[in-house]
């Protein structure tokens, strides 16, 4: 394996034939000609994070049991998927979309007992304000008769 910077001479060019990721990374290992010549190589990615203090956006899941059904449903929602890629702890606001008081919990059972279309929408905060959102559609259908 050689390194470029050893063998480019200024103003000389190459000529990639072959390149293949080798890692979750991004570092790439493959072959390239170099003034007539074939040199194997090895490219390594660095991925800075980012500076202290700059805060990402966490990232919001939501997920249901069951998104379909007869009245009244009663659903088990998820929001447990959510991260932060700080590590920071959520905070966490599911509006069920049928005008119930919203629930802080992270996975909270709810009961939608009219028939009609929903959108259950999960908001999760980190403690720097940084929001996300994700949302389950819901379809309630009138009760079966007889039940």
């Amino acid at each position: 394996m050689s390194d470029l910077n050893d063998v480019l001479e200024p103003g000389s060019a190459w000529l990639l034939t072959s390149a293949t990721a080798i890692n979750e990374n991004g570092d790439i290992v493959g072959t390239a000609i170099v003034d007539g010549q074939a040199h194997g190589f090895l490219l390594t990615t660095q991925i800075a994070p980012p500076p202290p203090g700059d805060n990402q956006p966490p990232l919001a899941v939501a997920d249901a049991d069951v998104t379909s059904g007869y009245a009244p449903l009663t659903v088990t929602f998820s929001g447990s998927g959510s991260s932060d890629p700080d590590g920071d702890t959520l905070s966490y606001r599911w509006d069920f979309g049928d005008g119930s008081a919203p629930d802080p919990s992270a996975d909270p059972v709810h009961t939608y007992d009219t028939a009609g279309s929903y959108v259950a929408v999960l908001t999760v905060t980190d403690p720097a304000g940084q929001s996300a959102s994700a949302q389950v559609d819901i379809r309630v259908r009138r009760p079966r008769k007889g039940r």
